[in-house]
């Protein structure tokens, strides 16, 4: 159901695979319990169910039904939960001015949560394209939880992927890299093996496209993309969907330099396209065009 939807959403180079993945992991680990929990940590989640709500798009909203009842019950219990807290907290989604922003920061210097509220600014401040300032932010949160956290606490590799999306943005694709490295180490040492597998893939695939597109190294580029392939290949049948993009990135990459493999990738993909979307002529008609220019070259 969700991927269904996923595919009506808008779509750069890598966030489609990125949120299918986010999908599968979704659907190997959520419980009825967890629901909140996935919603505020999810993007594919709170950007979709954000949607539902304010454009009123009943198809969707019928098909997250389950999911928006689960989500009903579960702040039903925390309600019950929270009833005779003295303290509260809370966040309100609102446009705030930048003085207003200025004062929240000030408010929170010596509060726990100074560094998720750093976030949530960065956020807010990222949306409107402001990213120096967003970057500040995130930088903010960084250096809190560098100096509260052990090195490879895993909260630090979230503000670490928020450094990079905003340097990427600012056209800083050294700078991003460097944090792509980071985030990697970390993610060796602390995720479990699944969330592992779903989680690194997308680091090291931003990594091997800016080796490719920035330094023009090949070799690393390859390096990387054919490791994601078998990290996904060892959780995912052979003839699954979510292959075909890290094999078109390999695919052409070898396509200027190596007749035979890239021929062996670009039918991988057709193999794979004939089973998983018999119909869709018009993927099909893509990489059929690109085995016949690979001939014609």
């Amino acid at each position: 159901m969700l991927i269904n939807i996923l595919k009506q959403l808008p779509q750069n180079e890598c966030s489609h695979d990125e949120l299918l993945d986010q999908i599968e992991l979704f659907r190997r680990n959520s419980t009825s319990e967890q629901v909140v929990e996935r919603y505020l940590n999810e993007c594919f989640l709170k950007k979709l169910l954000n949607r539902v709500i304010y454009t009123a798009d009943f198809d969707v909203l019928y098909a997250t039904r389950f999911f928006l009842l689960d989500s009903c019950c579960q702040i039903e219990q925390e309600h019950e939960n929270i009833k005779n807290e003295t303290y509260l907290i809370v966040y309100r989604t609102q446009i705030m001015s930048m003085e207003e922003i200025e004062k929240l920061k000030k408010s929170i210097e010596n509060d726990e949560n100074t560094p998720r509220i750093y976030l949530e600014l960065g956020q807010l401040i990222n949306e409107i394209k402001q990213y120096h300032l967003a970057l500040q932010n995130y930088q903010s949160a960084l250096d809190i939880y560098q100096k509260q956290l052990s090195k490879d606490n895993i909260r630090i590799v979230s503000v670490l992927n928020y450094i990079e999306l905003v340097c990427k943005h600012m056209g800083n694709l050294d700078r991003a890299m460097d944090y792509y490295r980071q985030s990697l180490n970390i993610y060796k040492s602390t995720r479990s093996k699944d969330e592992d597998h779903l989680h690194r893939i997308h680091t090291m695939m931003n990594l091997a496209l800016a080796y490719r597109d920035k330094k023009k190294e090949l070799d690393i580029a390859l390096n990387y993309l054919t490791k994601v392939y078998d990290i996904r290949r060892n959780i995912l049948s052979n003839d699954h969907s979510l292959l075909v993009n890290i094999l078109i990135h390999i695919a052409n990459i070898y396509y200027d330099n190596d007749f035979n493999q890239a021929l062996e990738y670009y039918q991988q993909i057709l193999s794979i396209e004939e089973i998983t979307h018999p119909n869709d002529r018009l993927n099909k008609a893509t990489t059929l065009r690109q085995i016949g220019l690979l001939y014609w070259n």
